[in-house]
């Protein structure tokens, strides 16, 4: 059963949502796919291109809570890496 036209396009095995997004919390949640049997690395960059947080992403889960304390209130974009394939989104942090 399809549920989307996307799911036919992509064909990278990698998936990667964010939630809430934008965020005004002190964590986001995502939700991810990663290749199978392979780790994930999971990167949040600012809009230069720094990389302010990084984790290991075990290939045995699908599911993470991210802390964002010491992130400043923009644009970031979340990069989702396994074995040789890559994913990106983008993070809006609102600070009141």
């Amino acid at each position: 059963t399809l549920t989307s036209i996307s799911e036919v396009i992509q064909n990278s095995p990698l998936r990667l949502k964010v939630f809430p997004n934008p965020v005004v919390a002190q964590t986001i949640s995502i939700q991810y796919t990663l290749e199978q049997n392979k780790k994930g690395w999971l990167e949040i960059l600012d809009i230069n291109g720094k990389t302010v947080f990084e984790q290991t992403l075990p290939q045995w889960s699908t599911m993470q809570e991210l802390p964002l304390q010491g992130l400043s209130g923009g644009v970031y974009v979340l990069k989702l890496k396994s074995g040789s394939k890559e994913v990106t989104t983008k993070l809006i942090i609102i600070k009141e």
